[in-house]
């Protein structure tokens, strides 16, 4: 007997078979019928949460020497950079993937832009944990997690848009990152945001 969506043994399994079998887990989410405003939520709650984790990570990366952007060191900007950036990714996802043949839509690609972030989240918190304990470990695991995570995002937009071939969907993985990553730079620019911090 399948569970309940969303009760905890639903999520449980879901989050093992998006690991083990990402393109069945992508069908049963996109099979569910989520509400907009559920959605935007969604969106608007992982932004806080995962700026929370990036701005309490920050004196480390500074310690460490890592060149954090000044901005980034303000919680409000470096979550709303973070909803931004998700939305555009998600609307570069669809439109790259119907370019090249596929058929999703901007909210069947935001359901599963909020899932794979919900499990992303949850694993960088496993790996901030882990690294303070053992730093060699939590290299690896962040590693290893973004290898798999490449692997589990590309089966589930080759479900989203039904593709005949993972290919299109590397090939739209690509295109989207690019694109979200020049689209943010060219917002912050117009908005007065430099690496060093507002204008």
């Amino acid at each position: 007997m399948t569970a309940e969506p969303f009760t905890r043994p639903w999520l449980r399994d879901m989050a093992l078979r998006s690991l083990t079998e990402p393109r069945a887990a992508a069908a049963e989410l996109l099979s569910l019928s989520i509400p907009r405003d559920v959605l935007w939520t969604w969106l608007a709650l992982l932004s806080v949460l995962n700026g929370v984790l990036y701005w309490s990570t920050l004196p480390a990366q500074v310690e460490v020497g890592v060149m954090v952007p000044a901005f980034m060191h303000s919680p409000i900007l470096l979550t709303l950079g973070l909803a931004g950036l998700m939305i555009l990714m998600t609307q570069f996802l669809v439109l790259a993937g119907r370019v090249l043949g596929g058929s999703g839509d901007f909210f069947r690609m935001l359901q599963i832009t909020c899932w794979l972030q919900s499990l992303r989240l949850v694993f960088q918190m496993a790996v901030v944990i882990v690294t303070t304990i053992a730093p060699g470990i939590g290299a690896i695991m962040a590693v290893v997690g973004g290898i798999w995570g490449i692997f589990v995002l590309v089966n589930f937009l080759t479900e989203a848009h039904r593709f005949g071939t993972p290919l299109k969907a590397v090939a739209t993985m690509v295109f989207a990152m690019l694109a979200s990553a020049f689209a943010l730079s060219f917002i912050l620019a117009i908005l007065g945001v430099t690496p060093e911090g507002a204008l």
